[in-house]
């Protein structure tokens, strides 16, 4: 008939361009013309209207590899979690209701790259915290101090230098301070003195990750200052003067400009 007709153009008109629901008529309305758009669309479940959308629509708009919207939460469930993580971690995270997770949803989450500060507290052990870490050290901003032991202190600054600013004094190991020391050279006066060895020094002075690239130059800044890497050494000398035997310091400052 012509009505059937007229709904299988509907239906393969908004299936190739979600653009095509702007001109079907609101009386045209179905729940077979929104799954055909919301199988061929990125945007089909946005353009659903609201009274369209179901739990059924939401899955089948993530089994067919696409996103959620705010209007599909209410009908998030644990296997639609999991699959959204799946096609679209870093955007879909935020349409995850917070009581769906667990200890499986958590660790599928941080698997894609989903930092500790989007999965509760309660879910976060050593396990998830080290994975965590590998995509990113700086998650160590949220991982409890009571699970912030060597492994984890190591796994964050191996990742980011700059997690060190957050591993307490009391887990600091020789294994830490070498990774400081070629890093970035100028927190090495923040390891204790006891763990620091000839050679860290060495390291400290010359092998250092902290710079930037500017006007095609490599240049490190430091209070302030673009400094080019011998005055950033000389800097670094007697900085570490301060805290450390300084014809020690003195004899690393000449090795590592040989």
């Amino acid at each position: 008939t012509n009505i059937e007709g007229y709904n299988m153009i509907a239906n393969y008109a908004v299936y190739y361009n979600s653009n095509a629901f702007e001109l079907i008529p609101k009386e045209k309305y179905n729940k077979e013309l929104m799954n055909y758009m919301v199988k061929g669309n990125f945007d089909g479940l946005e353009k659903t209207p609201n009274e369209f959308i179901d739990r059924e629509l939401v899955k089948l708009a993530v089994d067919n590899g696409f996103d959620l919207t705010a209007e599909a939460v209410k009908f998030v469930d644990y296997d639609i979690a999991f699959k959204a993580l799946d096609n679209n971690a870093l955007y879909n995270i935020q349409f995850i209701p917070k009581e769906l997770f667990d200890n499986e949803l958590s660790c599928w989450a941080v698997i894609h790259k989903i930092s500790l500060k989007d999965i509760p507290n309660k879910f976060v052990d050593k396990e998830l915290a080290l994975l965590a870490l590998n995509n990113d050290g700086l998650d160590i901003k949220y991982v409890s101090k009571k699970l912030i032991d060597s492994d984890v202190a190591y796994a964050a600054v191996s990742n980011n230098i700059k997690a060190f600013e957050y591993i307490p004094q009391n887990v600091i190991t020789k294994e830490i301070a070498d990774v400081v020391a070629h890093k970035n050279g100028l927190y090495l006066v923040n390891v204790p003195s006891d763990l620091v060895n000839y050679n860290m020094l060495v390291d400290g002075i010359y092998e250092d990750q902290n710079y930037v690239m500017k006007d095609k130059k490599i240049v490190y800044e430091c209070n302030g200052q673009d400094l080019g890497i011998r005055d950033y050494m000389k800097y670094k000398k007697e900085l570490y003067k301060q805290y450390f035997d300084n014809k020690l310091v003195e004899k690393a400052y000449q090795e590592a400009n040989d």
